[in-house]
């Protein structure tokens, strides 16, 4: 069995079992569930070890696996990648080429590929840089974090409105911009979350911004209006990044197929002018997730910044192939979500390959994929309160509200993450936590799937958990899986260990 994923000049192929080891990249997961398979023994775990820096005012997280664990970090003087030894926490390298990172991309070695939109660059577990490092043209800055399809493309999504791939030596494959017109306006539709990856499709929510700007086009009906396109990525000379669908949110427009779109791409396919700022936060990040069992991809949008009095909504689209459908829509105003992701599991294919696509998918759900669907959990907007949501029609199961179980105002602080200690387990949801008292005291946190706390370990230094918490498997070493988080408070920020 395949562990971990092999990247770094070598493509990867198409593979039904592989499984995905610790957390390498956004999400964890390529289809961004914010899962891992890990197991934390201990009924009441503690900080394992713990590494201080200066005052950081912002992190993304970490990314990890048992040979290397590296962060990007944000300081008053200098940021960059950070390399730290995952037996004791010591500070290995640290990287001084790139301004403002996203998340990189972590090969089974421990290596990474990290860019900040203006290059792309290379390390080696222990900090050597493969020189030399790569322009990016053209410059994606500012952009959401890497991701890494099946067939060993690096994928960027710049806020700006290009999606760009590369191969892992830096070679580009091609780009794209997401040209359109909503009621007789021109524009773009910008990139507003991360995108997500089942195999070689591309996820990509994304937002419309109108060339012109009057009041006409500043109406709720045209800016904000959202849409997710499925782009396929081909290794060949044309059409690489192929657009077979989009799927618009706001107003009740029929999805459009590739036929009605191919003469628009090709028109606009070498127009990368970058017009337009990204899309400033109104209630919540925009987030998209993958359930590649039942090829549904799940999306929580704030309302338009033109309609800022809607509520939030939860959507459910189901993936057809060439085509994609509404599965059901809830009000449920969440800033987060995550969702325990199978190891071994289905990947996504072309429509060439359906039929053999669903036939391996009847082995595999007859093996390894449980009967009972596997729950979503959402964060409320609030972030003081956690729903456990029914993936079949989005009805809510379960509420968990963290004030009232911890006697305090509590607010997560943290990315909120789902494991479990073997693929037919039960889910444990872990995140960072504020807890205000007489005192504000901040905690890492598990919850098992019936909502109960099962434990909570005091921050080193009380810094606030922030970005994703990454998961360490031990592979079947002596040592212990692990969570490593980064948190900050206004004096010091801190990489730490709990085990």
């Amino acid at each position: 069995m395949l562990r971990g994923l092999l990247i770094f000049g070598i493509l990867v192929q198409v593979t039904y079992c592989a499984v995905i080891s610790s957390c390498p990249a956004y999400g964890c997961r390529p289809s961004g569930t914010f899962s891992y398979l890990i197991d934390i023994q201990s009924k009441e775990p503690a900080v394992f070890w713990n590494t201080t820096y200066g005052a950081i005012p912002d992190s993304l997280g970490c990314v990890g696996n048992l040979n290397n664990i590296v962060c990007p970090y944000k300081g008053p003087k200098s940021n960059g990648y950070v390399g730290i030894g995952s037996d004791n926490g010591n500070q290995m390298w640290y990287d001084t080429v790139l301004h403002d990172p996203s998340l990189p991309v972590m090969d089974i070695e421990g290596g990474i590929i990290g860019t900040d939109g203006h290059y792309m660059v290379k390390y080696e577990a222990d900090g050597t840089q493969i020189k030399p490092s790569k322009p990016v043209d053209p410059s994606l800055f500012p952009l959401y974090s890497v991701q890494l399809s099946d067939n060993g493309m690096l994928v960027f999504a710049s806020m700006n409105g290009v999606m760009f791939a590369m191969d892992t030596a830096g070679i580009p494959l091609a780009s794209i911009s997401f040209n359109g017109s909503v009621e007789r306006f021109n524009g773009s539709f910008l990139p507003v979350s991360t995108p997500i990856i089942v195999g070689t499709r591309v996820y990509v929510l994304t937002e419309f911004r109108p060339d012109e700007d009057t009041p006409e086009s500043r109406m709720p009906n045209i800016l904000g209006m959202r849409r997710l396109y499925a782009v396929d990525i081909f290794l060949r000379m044309v059409d690489r990044l192929h657009t077979t669908w989009y799927f618009n949110f706001e107003r009740k427009i029929p999805k459009q197929k590739n036929s009605r779109l191919s003469k628009e791409l090709k028109a606009n396919e070498k127009d990368t002018t970058l017009r337009f700022k990204p899309r400033q936060p109104v209630q919540g990040n925009p987030l998209i997730m993958a359930n590649i069992q039942e090829e549904v991809i799940y999306v929580i949008l704030p309302p338009p910044e033109t309609n800022g009095d809607m509520p939030s909504m939860f959507w459910a689209i189901k993936d057809d192939g060439d085509d994609a459908s509404l599965l059901y829509k809830r009000t449920i105003s969440a800033s987060r979500m995550a969702m325990y992701e199978i190891n071994g599991s289905l990947k996504h294919k072309s429509k060439s390959n359906i039929k053999t696509k669903s036939k391996l998918f009847d082995a595999i759900s007859s093996k390894s994929v449980q009967e009972v669907a596997i729950p979503i959990w959402l964060l409320s907007e609030s972030k003081s309160s956690i729903y456990k949501v029914n993936p079949t029609d989005g009805s809510i199961e379960l509420t968990v509200n963290l004030t009232s179980m911890l006697g305090g105002v509590s607010e997560v602080t943290s990315d909120m993450m789902v494991s479990r200690s073997d693929d037919k387990g039960t889910d444990n949801v872990i995140f960072g936590i504020t807890v205000k008292t007489s005192t504000i005291t901040n905690y890492i946190m598990s919850l098992d799937s019936n909502g109960e706390m099962q434990w909570k370990v005091p921050t080193p230094s009380n810094v606030a958990v922030i970005g994703q918490i990454a998961g360490i498997s031990s592979e079947g070493t002596n040592s212990d899986d692990m969570l490593v988080a980064f948190g900050n408070n206004k004096e010091s920020g801190s990489v730490f260990a709990i085990k």
